[in-house]
Parts: structure tokens; C-alpha cells; sequence
């Protein structure tokens, strides 16, 4: 079924709001927001989303659209979702997510390539927040050289997140990434089974 651009207006609120505010989330509300006709009429970037709809008809398309660019684009107006970039971060959303098990083992195994190499000492060492400094995982994430879809994945076996965000409470950008973290998590789905399965070939047998 083809959405319309007023939908599409309400699906980017329903998707801001799940990324930008802690109370709203996105299944909770069946993606429904208070934007109504009248007010999308008036709008001055109401074009971004006739260009969207066009370009995405299908509402599956669009809202994973949408998700990859609150995760891996750089969204400072509805106008930068028609960019280049905004295809490419869409795009690497859906990619992301289907191979999302290779990922998952291509980082276990780079971590535990970094033990083996002493460069770690542990795997515990890689959750560990210590006088409140960013642990060696999420400095790997920022060097990109683990993925978010990893650290969320992870967190499902290690709880560890919420424990992070008391320890660093007080570290400046750590309540974004937390809540960035936090906001992926719901729309993806871990095999929590298949990730203990990889955990278990790198680091017990």
C-alpha cells in the first residue's frame, strides 16, 4: 500500500520523537503523533516528503529510511533526508540489519583478536568503566571499529548499558550515545541464543 506525504510527515514525527525524547517510543504509540493535515499544508519543507513518497512508496522502505538516517546520518532539518548521504545511511540501515548475525561475529572475533594479541587483557576488560572513563568497548565503537548493532546485541547477553550509564553519568556525550543505543535497540530483533553460540567458539572453546 503506497503511503501519502501526510503519512509520511507522521511516520519522520513518530521516528524524531522515538530517537529525540526519552517518554516516546515508537511501537508503544503505533507510531502515532498529533500532526494533523492542517498543519502539514502549511509547511514550508511539505516538498521533502511529496519527494519521499515518490521515492519510497512502500511504508516499510520509508520508516527504515527514516531509522537509518537517526542512527547513521547527521539530520539537522526534514530537508536532509532527501540528500545522497540520506540514501546511503537508509540504505546501510537495511543492509546493516540483514546481515546483523555477520557483523555480530565479525566483531566477537576482532575482539577476541585483541586479547589474543594482549592488547586486552579480557573480555570482561572490554565492559569495564573505570573512575568513570569510557570502557575499551565503546571506545572501539567510536573508532568504528565496532558496530552499534554489536554493542546493542551484547548488551542482550552482558547487561551492561544500564550500568554504564550510572557509572558515567557525568561524562558529557555518554547520555546520547546511551539513549542512541537505547532508541536502535527497538527496532531491531537479536537471536540472544545465536550471539551466547558465537561468544562461546571465540572465548570457551
Amino acid at each position: 500500500m503506497k503511503i501519502n506525504s501526510l503519512q509520511a510527515y507522521q511516520m519522520y514525527l513518530a521516528v524524531r520523537n522515538h530517537f529525540n525524547t526519552d517518554s516516546y517510543d515508537y511501537y508503544k504509540y503505533n507510531g502515532k503523533t498529533g500532526a494533523k493535515a492542517s498543519s502539514f499544508d502549511k509547511r514550508k519543507d511539505k516538498w521533502v516528503f511529496v519527494n519521499l513518497v515518490n521515492k519510497y512508496p512502500d511504508p516499510d522502505d520509508l520508516l527504515n529510511h527514516f531509522i537509518g538516517n537517526f542512527v547513521f546520518g547527521k539530520m539537522s532539518w526534514p530537508g536532509d533526508l532527501v540528500s545522497d548521504e540520506a540514501d546511503t545511511s537508509g540504505i546501510k540501515w537495511i543492509s546493516d540489519t540483514d546481515k546483523l548475525s555477520e557483523i555480530v561475529s565479525n566483531d566477537i572475533s576482532y575482539m577476541a583478536g585483541l586479547i589474543y594479541d594482549g592488547e586486552v587483557e579480557t573480555l570482561d576488560s572490554f565492559f569495564q568503566v573505570i573512575d568513570g572513563q569510557h570502557p575499551r568497548l565503546l571506545k572501539e565503537y567510536f573508532r568504528s571499529s565496532v558496530h552499534i548493532l554489536s554493542l546493542i546485541a551484547l548488551d542482550k547477553v552482558f547487561p551492561y548499558l544500564k550500568k554504564w550509564n550510572r557509572l558515567m553519568e557525568d561524562d558529557i556525550i555518554w547520555p546520547d550515545i546511551y539513549k542512541l543505543f537505547i532508541k536502535t535497540e527497538r527496532f531491531i530483533d537479536i537471536d540472544i541464543e545465536k550471539i551466547r553460540g558465537m561468544l562461546q567458539v571465540e572465548f570457551i572453546e
